[in-house]
């Protein structure tokens, strides 16, 4: 009966639907046109994003490019917004303060916190609402030759010289509508301004199906991201967990993440079921009570451990008490495109040529 209600609550608001797809339409083409004004920044700048709703990748993706700028010994910076952050002013952290454990995420953000200690050396991350500010006073702060934006596809107020665009296969629509119809935030149009697309999340068909139709009506680079589980490790300590100890133990799994099916087919792929889960809202400020609860309601499920997403492992190592963290397991992710290199090949060829 709730199903049906809110199905008809949908087709109730559609008027208003496509009254938010216009105005959307409408502030695209006001900075395609010039009526609004977008800024450049003194270095290249290169936006991670989507056009759905939370979710696609873009956090894995950001740390695989940091991780390859490092190795490469690139000094590049972050720039992002620092969703679920207490503090508002812009904030500005170095390299160094990340290896000094300066990871708080209610000051930083979830994402934010989770960038600090991936950053290669003489990188730096800025926080704040307004990126081209942020970016700015980074730039006289820190001598960097390239910037990562965060989320920023549709940041259109900041000139970006590459855009990379995520897509959840699993929740594209064939319409054109946006939330709450679909899980769009953007016009499907808006991938005209992708110099690449990277597909996650979906099935071999459906990825191979939606490869193709972009290909051709796009014609640029569309690749698959692929998230593989990469084991777990203990929250105290950092301690990895091999996989034969996996097999006597009972767990539970908790997130507050925008896609928990997706956590939970990671542990599926690690041959985990858990016994108890319990999903939080996106960007949740766990508190001591929610440790009790959820330890209370794991135990009675018959599960000793539980096992969290490492966007809540930032969050929950300043809170969890040690005789809680001791029972608390963190399942890390691998990010890869597929084929591979083929991102590291177009970084090189359009910034990085001088550097072969």
């Amino acid at each position: 009966m709730m199903l049906l209600l809110l199905n008809a609550l949908k087709w109730l608001l559609l008027p208003l639907g496509m009254l938010h797809w216009a105005a959307v339409w409408l502030r695209n083409r006001c900075y395609d046109w010039g009526i609004c004004r977008s800024r450049r920044l003194a270095v290249p700048v290169i936006s991670i994003g989507n056009i759905q709703m939370g979710g696609t990748g873009k956090t894995p993706l950001v740390i695989a490019l940091l991780d390859w700028l490092r190795r490469e010994g690139i000094a590049a910076g972050v720039l992002t917004r620092g969703y679920g952050r207490q503090a508002g002013a812009p904030l500005m952290l170095g390299a160094m303060e990340g290896a000094s454990g300066n990871a708080d995420p209610a000051r930083l953000g979830d994402e934010p916190a989770l960038f600090l200690p991936h950053l290669p050396p003489g990188g730096a991350l800025g926080v704040g609402a307004d990126r081209h500010a942020v970016g700015s006073q980074l730039l006289r702060a820190y001598p960097l030759s390239l910037l990562l934006l965060d989320d920023g596809f549709q940041h259109r107020k900041l000139q970006r010289d590459l855009d990379i665009c995520l897509i959840d296969v699993s929740r594209w629509a064939v319409h054109p509508f946006l939330f709450p119809f679909s899980y769009l935030r953007d016009i499907k149009g808006s991938l005209r301004r992708a110099h690449a697309i990277i597909l996650t999340k979906g099935d071999d068909a459906a990825t191979a199906r939606l490869q193709a139709q972009l290909q051709e009506k796009y014609r640029i680079p569309v690749w698959r991201g692929r998230y593989e589980a990469a084991g777990l490790e203990a929250l105290a300590d950092g301690r990895a967990v091999e996989p034969d100890e996996l097999s006597d133990r009972k767990f539970g799994a908790v997130c507050g993440i925008a896609n928990p099916a997706h956590f939970m087919a990671q542990l599926s792929a690690l041959g985990i079921a858990p016994l108890y889960q319990h999903f939080f809202p996106d960007h949740h400020h766990y508190t001591l009570q929610d440790l009790r609860l959820v330890f209370a309601e794991a135990a009675a499920a018959g599960a000793a451990q539980v096992i969290v997403t490492t966007k809540d492992a930032v969050k929950l190592r300043k809170i969890a008490p040690p005789e809680v963290a001791g029972k608390l397991l963190v399942l890390n992710i691998r990010f890869r495109i597929d084929p591979a290199g083929a991102l590291e090949a177009l970084l090189r060829a359009r910034f990085f040529e001088s550097t072969d």
